[in-house]
């Protein structure tokens, strides 16, 4: 997936929809390994990953960024869904785990455009302590973006946070709300790419489905970048006057999205969502 954006190298701006929940206690891996996508138990103090929550169907119920700050403390920064809902889903399975789950609404999760030629690590870690506050390099294509996690509050900039959105739709990471929960499998959404499910740990919700739906080969669509006009979450794309994918999301300006479609599809297929003719990249 690629396209041509032009960035503004600027100050950290704010992510106003993406929110931060702390997990602690001694039971915090063995409680994140049982309930999580991705092996949470691959990670180590200062490393992040991405991953998410599905339900006993295999479907995405959230995805978010889970980073180990220490031993037995994880952030969990979560870009679109509501922060307490998650908390609560989280909590039903708890039970007699020493776990804490806590929404940070003390932190505030923002963007940064950096240049890329000053980047010499481009791996996912994340550096700093509670007081100073932390940051997530994003290793997308040409390693420009750094996530902040701070107790000061920046400047909302619209064009910033669609440019954000759309880098993030351009490695294939989505922001999934409450309207997109329960419609796609993890391989629908090509999560393999960024790394974010495991097929070698243990159980976990949905763990049987994904693993049948890869040994099996029976996934039939995965996740594509296009551009138009009026592309909006949910839409239903056509092709011949027949429904043939979904968009999961797409970018402020409606011209730049990502959706599910069949495997077979190529570039010069004519795909039309309500208003025009939509392309492939």
């Amino acid at each position: 997936m690629s396209f041509k954006l032009n960035l503004h190298l600027q100050q950290a701006f704010a992510l106003p929809t993406h929110h931060i929940i702390s997990i602690q206690g001694e039971d915090s891996v063995v409680f994140l390994q049982s309930q999580l996508m991705n092996d949470v138990n691959s990670l180590s103090s200062g490393l992040w990953q991405y991953t998410g929550m599905l339900n006993p169907q295999g479907r995405v119920l959230a995805l978010f960024q889970l980073a180990q700050i220490e031993s037995e403390h994880f952030l969990l920064i979560l870009a679109s869904l509501d922060a307490q809902w998650l908390i609560q889903h989280l909590t039903r399975f708890v039970f007699r785990s020493k776990v804490v789950i806590n929404y940070e609404q003390d932190y505030h999760v923002q963007g940064q455009f950096i240049d890329h030629q000053a980047s010499i690590n481009c791996a996912q870690v994340i550096t700093g302590t509670a007081q100073t506050g932390y940051i997530l390099d994003i290793p997308d294509k040409n390693c420009t973006r750094k996530l902040l996690i701070s107790r000061t509050q920046t400047e909302t900039q619209l064009e910033a946070i669609d440019q954000w959105h759309s880098l993030d739709m351009a490695i294939g990471w989505l922001w999934i709300d409450e309207k997109l929960q329960n419609l796609w499998t993890p391989q629908m959404l090509s999560l393999q790419v960024l790394n974010a499910f495991s097929l070698k740990k243990g159980c976990y919700p949905g763990q049987e489905i994904v693993a049948r739906t890869h040994f099996l080969g029976k996934s039939k669509r995965n996740l594509r970048l296009l551009s138009g006009f009026g592309l909006q979450n949910g839409q239903i794309l056509q092709q011949n006057n027949h429904e043939i994918g979904r968009v999961v999301n797409a970018n402020a300006l409606g011209n730049l999205a990502l959706a599910v479609l069949p495997f077979e599809l190529n570039t010069d297929s004519a795909i039309k969502n309500n208003i025009n003719t939509v392309t492939l990249l």
